[in-house]
């Protein structure tokens, strides 16, 4: 992966959405005092039992900053985004698979991948 990819796929210049194209993903930035300290990143699925559905990959936070309540922010930020645009039980159903990995990341002190 690289970074043009990276910019590709999730911040499209404004021809390409001008001409349709969507960003693939989006990300979460958590910041202190202007730095970029943490991020979560997640995107729209879809699944023929379930129909619409919010998928999130990475969570992130440097470990110098772990312990603080960042994470626990991000989480709580996309599980905001997921409940606005899922039905309450795909909501629900997200909500349990990214806080029981979530809950990996706590024990572990480690960076969650593929939740």
């Amino acid at each position: 992966m690289t970074v043009e990819q990276l910019q590709r796929d999730g911040w499209p210049t404004e021809e390409k959405i001008g001409s349709g194209q969507q960003a693939r993903f989006e990300t979460l930035f958590a910041e202190v005092a202007g730095a970029v300290v943490g991020f979560a990143l997640f995107f729209h699925n879809y699944s023929t039992w379930e129909g619409m559905g919010v998928y999130l990959e990475d969570l992130y936070v440097k470990p110098e900053h772990r312990g603080k309540g960042i994470g626990t922010a991000l989480v709580e930020f996309c599980l905001h985004q997921f409940s606005t645009r899922l039905s309450i039980r795909q909501a629900l159903k997200h909500i349990l698979q990214v806080a029981s990995a979530y809950c990996v990341c706590i024990q572990e002190n480690v960076y969650v991948d593929h939740v």
